[in-house]
């Protein structure tokens, strides 16, 4: 017997209908197997004269055609999603788009009808209909294609060209043919009705009609609600209340499930109750193009919890109808039900959300990506007990096998392991629980939060605590998670994720109404579109919300402002205090040093101020009875220092990819930002606001680096009358009138246009911002603005930028100005020197070393521009295969040849070191592409090493370098500086001096890991360059961009100058 099949009978008292539900189980090897036919035969003699009865429609389900059968069986086939055949003897009898999922054999004596649920979603299917027997086909085609799961087979389902552009989609999982495609412990479940009645038509329609409807009782929301014989808590549906939100869901749910059966490629075999892939778009004949990319996706993160939350709030059996389709298809084709050694495979074991279809098994196993809390309802509400053996299949299989190995993705199993507790009180489930929890929950970091996964985290706490008498450490644990959500670093993670855990803490253990500020944010922004990779979770959550609802006190509520500064350090902020109302303010700020002063200069009281400076959070309040008072909020970064082995550490953490200062605002605050010389500003920044005093003749705005000039902006007058600038730089000379007034500007990206009427369209935050002339400070809403008595009028000079070629003072005696991506410096690769086409002249791709003292007017690393300082290309295309951008983290790359270029980083690290303005550093890019079978590479700032390949760049392990991988062929050209075009954001300027590009390494690959900012590796150079045998080219920019090579030859480097495009 090839594979395995489970038939549960349901009978009724008094009632001649018969359900079933026929499952079946893949055994074998379907490398080795593949299928013609599936069915179920239910033989019967009910009379002479027989005739089918074909229901023939699945919007009417009575509607039918009928046939006399006479020896000849009439077959109905729902071959493809919109194409239904009715068929006698290889004749076709009659056609429809979707079939009604039943057919009836009438007798003289009797009749009887086999429903089909849901028949039509489910192709390719049949049911035929002979003299003696009705026989249902779970797989049958037209064109008899066969049941195949490899590659060949589903290309054959799907077409070519659909397999071809999921091709071309492919991600780290690789190519379609190179994945796993077997149907080993594969299932697929379908729910039969078998009803007796007497020979009648009319009888056959009603028969058919009725089967498609599961005889349950009828739900009573609100009763579910108030005895809690459920372990969920919704809101009962109410039109009253929450008229806006229930159109909403209604809407946004039927959008959804529109979008989800209509999907291209389908087949609803096991496509059948899926969800929605991303990365959708509209196709042909009302379908649904999908990408690929993660596209079982659409079962993760609980999912299909939601249409059973959706049916226990409303009754509403159109919600039952899909959670239990969802419901069917996860227990079927998501989780595995068979052991397999040679695959690798488990009972319990899910295939991931990165498969491009449904048992993709690139990467299955112990995923923890299906939370299983679903199949626990489905039970409870339906009876299903094959939802109850799934559950424990997935309980008892993660509890034998996956005990030992942890991370935070499969948290999610301790939530299955809860809901089958509840159904079982196996004492030895609840033992596991106990015993494993505390491995997972080691890792709450001191905000609250994990390092990753706070959902599943969520989701598995939420479970674990509806059992009897939870344990008191998972009720702490929930609630530092909650009280997370609500404290500044609600807005520093994804704090919405939280909302079950919320509601949880405010419902049963905590009053604090921001947990409901929380909810009313959250509803207030109604529901989004639920067709992308959330699918239904923003919907769960509002559910949540709406729960919350019923706490008193909500509205009372002050929902508090939140502004976000980018990278602060250096910046100062002030905030003012008015006796007579409470000010009260949240600072988070983990990577610097923060300082609050008064006017005086010395520390706020402690009385008035509660850190947690570890963590770095300050909350600062200031009673209503006290006297008026100002502070100065001091952001530096933390300090450096020099340790006694010679490494380099600082005071604090320092990620300077991390570098954001949030600040929440309770009530009505004044609070503004010192930005002398130009600064970053807050994020979201559609505003900001500033102070022009009386009898200001002149002053000027800049809002971006002095050289681009690429943000156009709009100034808003005290009057309301509005400037529109095309461009970063603006002079104004104001009216008498319209001084000693709060003026407003607002940046924006000129590929938006630009309208009177509208800010918010296309608005940007504006990064980066200068007042001259004026009292440098801004506010980001015009009543937190106000002038600190520490103001002082800016008399900086107005100096529009110049795009002159110089050659200012360098680092010994001239350099050469790169101006963002304005002018760059060009330096031949030179000729081919040998049969090796990837060593030339002036650069050997397989190892070498280029280094050169940089310079950067204003910092770089907290400036937040990108673009790059080398750029070298591919032969024959502009695509990099060497790159190097100072930004935000500092990366680069060094990419193979081939049809696949593979990719190596040689830094990508949010440890980035902070480049100080007018401050030179010496700075060297190194390769060895073969160092004993192995790639090297390392930039070193100051002899510093720099880490790569970490999420934290807190360390570069040796054993994470990859093999040796053979060197690309160069372009014609190395580009220093930012090679112009179309950029949305550009690059610093930037002065170079005494750059040299080796054949060699230069420096020592340092032994052991090294971590950021560790122990130094050299000591710069602290002469001009030299050349040597190992020089391919040397540049000291005397007046000149050309240099020479190791025999004194010219090279001939070119300084470009590009006019800047404005992007379309």
């Amino acid at each position: 017997k090839a594979c395995r099949y489970v038939t549960r009978i349901h009978l009724y008292k008094d009632q001649t209908m018969i359900r079933m539900e026929h499952t079946w189980i893949v055994t074998v090897d379907t490398d080795q197997f593949w299928f013609k036919d599936l069915g179920l035969n239910l033989p019967m003699t009910l009379g002479q004269s027989t005739q089918a009865v074909i229901g023939n429609s699945d919007e009417k389900l009575t509607d039918s055609v009928q046939y006399p059968i006479a020896g000849k069986p009439v077959t109905v086939t729902q071959n493809d999603l919109a194409a239904s055949t009715v068929t006698q003897n290889g004749k076709t009898l009659s056609k429809s788009q979707r079939c009604g999922g039943w057919v009836s054999l009438l007798g003289s004596d009797m009749a009887a009808t086999v429903t089909s649920t849901d028949m039509a979603m489910q192709f390719p299917n049949s049911l035929k209909v002979t003299d003696q027997s009705i026989v249902f086909h779970a797989w049958q085609t037209l064109d008899d294609k066969q049941l195949n799961f490899r590659h060949d087979g589903i290309t054959k389902l799907w077409g070519q060209e659909t397999w071809d552009r999921f091709n071309s989609n492919v991600t780290s999982q690789g190519a379609l043919e190179s994945r796993v495609s077997n149907g080993l412990g594969f299932a697929r479940t379908h729910h039969l009705t078998l009803t007796f009645h007497e020979p009648k038509v009319s009888a056959a329609q009603t028969a058919g009609a009725l089967g498609q409807v599961q005889p349950i009782a009828s739900l009573d929301p609100k009763w579910v609600k108030e005895s809690e014989v459920l372990p969920v808590v919704l809101p009962v549906f109410d039109p009253q209340r929450f008229g806006q939100l229930e159109d909403q869901i209604k809407a946004r749910y039927d959008e959804y499930i529109q979008v989800a059966t209509h999907l291209d490629p389908m087949v609803g075999f096991w496509d059948y109750g899926r969800g929605c892939p991303p990365d959708l778009t509209p196709g042909s004949n009302d379908r649904w193009q999908y990408s690929g990319i993660n596209a079982s996706e659409d079962m993760s993160r609980g999912n299909p919890q939601v249409p059973w939350l959706l049916y226990l709030r409303s009754g509403d059996r159109k919600y039952l109808r899909r959670a239990q389709a969802m419901t069917t298809h996860v227990m079927d084709t998501r989780i595995m039900h068979w052991y397999a050694k040679s695959l690798g495979r488990e009972i319990g074991q899910s295939y991931k959300h990165t498969g491009t279809w449904v048992f993709d098994g690139s990467d299955a196993g112990w995923t923890g990506d299906i939370w299983a809390g679903f199949l626990a309802t489905a039970y409870h509400l339906t009876g299903n007990q094959r939802s109850l053996d799934v559950l424990g299949e997935i309980a008892q299989g993660y509890i034998h096998t996956k005990r030992t190995i942890h991370n935070h993705q499969t948290i999610s199993y301790l939530g299955a392991v809860a809901r089958y507790y509840l159904t079982s009180f196996d004492p030895k489930l609840r033992d596991t629980l106990v015993q494993t929890t505390p491995i997972y929950m080691q890792y709450q970091n001191e905000t609250g939060f994990w390092p990753s996964n706070d959902q599943a985290y969520e989701y598995a706490l939420l479970e674990m605590l509806k059992l009897p008498r939870a344990e008191s450490s998972w009720e702490n644990t929930a609630m530092i998670f909650a009280r997370g959500a609500i404290g500044p670093m609600r807005f520093h993670t994804q704090w919405a994720m939280a909302a079950g855990v919320q509601a949880w803490a405010y419902e049963h253990k905590q009053s604090d109404a921001r947990f409901g500020v929380n909810a009313r944010e959250a509803l207030e922004n109604g529901i989004p579109k639920l067709i992308g990779p959330s699918n239904l979770t923003p919907l769960k959550r509002s559910l949540i919300w709406m729960g919350l609802t019923d706490i008193p006190g909500i509205d009372d509520v002050v929902q508090p402002k939140v502004i976000s500064y980018a990278r602060p350090q250096e910046s100062v902020f002030y905030l003012k205090h008015v006796s007579g109302q409470q000010t009260h303010i949240e600072l988070h700020c983990k990577q610097a040093e923060v300082s609050i002063l008064d006017l005086d200069g010395n520390p706020i009281s402690p009385n008035l101020l509660r850190s947690q400076r570890a963590i770095g959070i300050y909350e600062i309040t200031l009673p209503q009875s006290m006297e008026d008072a100002q502070y100065k909020i001091d952001v530096k970064p933390p300090k450096f220092f020099e340790t006694p082995n010679g490494a380099m550490g600082r005071t604090l953490p320092w990620r300077p990819g991390e570098n954001e200062m949030l600040v929440v605002l309770h009530g009505p605050t004044l609070f503004v930002q010192d930005i002398s010389n130009g600064k970053l500003t807050h994020s979201p920044g559609k505003q900001l606001w500033f102070n022009v005093p009386r009898r200001t003749a002149k002053f000027s705005i800049q809002t971006a680096d002095p050289w681009p000039l690429i943000n156009d902006m709009i100034v808003q007058r005290p009057n309301g009358s509005i400037i529109k600038n095309e461009g970063s730089f603006v002079e104004i000379e104001p009216e008498s009138s319209q001084t000693g007034e709060l003026w407003m500007v607002q940046a924006k990206q000129p590929y938006f246009q630009l309208t009177e009427s509208t800010f918010a369209r296309g608005t940007i935050a504006p990064g980066y911002c200068k007042l001259t002339g004026i009292p440098p400070f801004v506010a980001f809403t015009k009543d937190s603005y106000f002038n600190p008595i520490a103001a002082t009028s800016q008399n900086d000079e107005i100096n529009p930028a110049s795009t002159a070629l110089t050659y200012p003072r360098g680092k010994f005696r001239r350099g050469l100005r790169l101006q963002g991506n304005l002018s760059y410096l060009k330096i031949p690769t030179g000729n081919a020197i040998s049969d090796d086409p990837t060593i030339r002249e002036y650069l050997n791709t397989a190892r070498g070393t280029i280094e050169m003292f940089v310079r950067f007017d204003r910092r770089c690393i907290e400036g937040g521009y990108s673009g790059k300082l080398l750029h070298i290309p591919y032969a024959q295309s502009n695509n990099a295969m060497m790159d190097f951008v100072p930004a935000a983290s500092w990366e680069g790359v060094i990419r193979s040849g081939g049809s696949q270029p593979r990719q190596l980083s040689i830094t990508n690290s949010n440890c980035s070191p902070s480049i100080e303005a007018g401050k030179w550093y010496h700075l060297a890019i190194q390769w060895d592409l073969n160092d004993n079978g192995k790639v090297m590479r390392r930039v070193y700032l100051d002899g510093y090493p720099y880490a790569y390949g970490d999420v934290s760049g807190a360390q570069d392990p040796i054993d994470w370098w990859p093999q040796a991988i053979t060197p690309a062929q160069p372009g014609e050209w190395i580009y220093i500086g930012d090679k112009g075009g179309k950029r949305r954001v550009q690059s610093a300027a930037m002065v170079i001096d005494e750059l040299r590009i080796s054949n060699i390494p230069r420096y020592p690959f340092m032994p052991g890991p090294p971590k950021v900012g560790g122990r130094k590796a050299f000591n710069p150079p602290e002469e001009t360059f030299t050349p040597d045998t190992y020089t391919c080219s040397l540049f000291h920019f005397e007046g000149t961009p050309e240099g020479l090579d190791k025999h004194g030859k010219p090279v001939k480097g070119q300084w470009v100058s590009e006019k800047p495009e404005k992007p379309e």
